[in-house]
């Protein structure tokens, strides 16, 4: 029988033997273990028997490959695919108010990580994170788009853009300006207040239609 030392160097599968490590034991029995150099570039530690007989064909690339066929589950595309799923999900107790619960909904193409490739293009470089337009929309290819995180900041609902007395404010800058509870802000704007009742500091309890 050929020692380990006799198939250093060669290859089998993907898999090139390259040196042998410490031996273990495997179904009762002291084998010899080897570190072997995978095509992808990987390495794998495992019985020299597995290899030579083709029970381990590759580092583990193979297998993944097999769960995930575009061979993308590591690229920032696939993270933001993923995260957009999980964000939408109605299991998911930490974003359900903020996203399922007001009907911001994954299009049904986009379930499929090929189709958001396709619509949307790889992640560019200068780019973190996948952004909603229309932020009381959907994920859908229209309302979509590749943004920094200073443009995703920009377009989020506290950053709404107001015009009061001739000067223009972002939503919470005029919260922080008039010294306004900022949700308390953003409340009396979604209910359509009138702008000297919406800009005014006086808190609105009791039975006003406006209170928070």
């Amino acid at each position: 029988m050929k020692t380990t030392n006799d198939i250093i160097g060669k290859k089998y599968g993907m898999l090139t033997i390259i040196k042998e490590t410490k031996p273990g034991v495997h179904k009762g029995r002291n084998c010899k273990r080897v570190i072997a150099a995978c095509e992808c570039g990987g390495t794998t530690e495992t019985y020299a028997t597995k290899i030579k007989t083709g029970r381990t064909k590759s580092c583990g690339c193979l297998r993944i490959k097999k769960i995930t066929k575009h061979g993308m589950h590591k690229t920032s595309t696939y993270k933001a695919w993923l995260r957009m799923k999980q964000r939408c999900s109605s299991t998911n107790k930490k974003t359900k108010k903020w996203y399922y619960d007001r009907g911001i909904t994954v299009c049904e193409s986009w379930e499929k990580f090929e189709n958001f490739l396709n619509d949307m293009g790889n992640m560019p470089k200068d780019k973190t994170s996948l952004d909603r337009i229309n932020n009381d929309l959907g994920y859908f290819k229209e309302n979509c788009r590749w943004a920094t995180s200073k443009e995703q900041g920009n377009n989020r609902r506290t950053n709404i853009s107001i015009t009061y007395n001739g000067k223009s404010k972002t939503l919470t800058q005029w919260a922080r300006h008039l010294g306004i509870n900022e949700s308390t802000f953003y409340y009396r704007y979604k209910n359509k207040m009138p702008l000297d009742k919406m800009f005014s500091k006086e808190s609105h309890n009791g039975n006003n239609q406006y209170s928070k």
